[in-house]
């Protein structure tokens, strides 16, 4: 049932489907997967394919890089489905070094079909490429079952400093199970106002976070807010708030309803103010 919200949320959020290109890598697409080099522009690039996953479901690698791309920065894969139903695979609870950043990923496979798609971070979600950590949820297209939920990592970089939580903001909430902080707010000129969060995960387990209760100088507020953060990583979001009649954000009271993303279950209600 969870698996199902998120789904859908997911979809609304990221406003149209990506689909892959459904045709079988010719010859040429081989050969650059077995030799680690891509083409991209017309110039050949050095680049270290990886299995990103591989059972007996699904066999997923990727096969180059493009950071210029017009959406953000791109991770080329191979997908092959390795069983006779269709299935659907999405990228979940993903993080780069340490901040969360879910990316534009869902692709559709016939049985036992190959194709080739990419996984885009957005521009405005990551400033370095690097210590990509997540899930890949495979659904059964007939039903929409969850056939598995398989984690990977790409890009690994030892080296690469990983993201903190601020230090810079008003401490709303921090307990055994997260801790969250405040450090702004703005004017989005297509969402409207919102205010700025950062919550880390303190727990060995995958989190879903929402905004509750929240009013906003006085007046009961509905914004747009659900955030995914894995074990141990931080996410970064906006609240976006829709009502024209937001006039700056001097008294907020709200909770923040933390559950597993994996069993539904509430690990917590948790209340938190900005007076400003």
């Amino acid at each position: 049932m969870v698996k199902n919200i998120l789904f859908g949320l997911f979809i609304i959020a990221t406003v149209s489907f990506v689909s892959c290109n459904h045709s079988n890598l010719n010859v040429r697409q081989e050969e650059e997967i077995e030799t680690g080099k891509e083409v991209i522009d017309g110039q050949q690039n050095s680049f270290k394919s990886e299995v990103l996953l591989e059972n007996e479901i699904v066999k997923i690698v990727s096969t180059g890089i493009d950071e210029n791309s017009s959406e953000g920065s791109e991770i080329k894969v191979e997908i092959e489905n390795k069983i006779d139903k269709t299935i659907v695979v999405q990228a979940m609870y993903t993080s780069v070094n340490n901040l969360m950043s879910q990316p534009m990923f869902m692709c559709e496979l016939l049985p036992k079909e190959k194709s080739t798609d990419s996984i885009v971070f957005f521009k405005d979600s990551i400033e370095e490429l690097k210590n990509i950590e997540g899930f890949f949820s495979v659904f059964d297209k007939d039903g929409w079952e969850t056939i598995g939920n398989y984690p990977f990592a790409a890009l690994v970089d030892e080296n690469s400093a990983g993201y903190n939580i601020s230090d810079n903001g008003l401490v709303l909430i921090d307990n055994e199970a997260i801790k969250c902080i405040y450090t702004g707010q703005g004017e989005d000129n297509v969402f409207g106002p919102y205010i700025m969060l950062e919550i880390e995960n303190k727990i060995d387990d995958n989190v879903v976070a929402q905004i509750r209760e929240i009013s906003v100088n006085g007046s009961m507020m509905d914004p747009l807010f659900i955030s995914e953060i894995s074990a141990g990583k931080t996410s970064r979001n906006k609240v976006k708030f829709y009502e024209e009649d937001v006039n700056g954000f001097k008294d907020v009271e709200g909770k923040i309803h933390v559950f597993s993303g994996d069993t539904g279950d509430t690990i917590g209600d948790y209340p938190f103010s900005i007076i400003e």
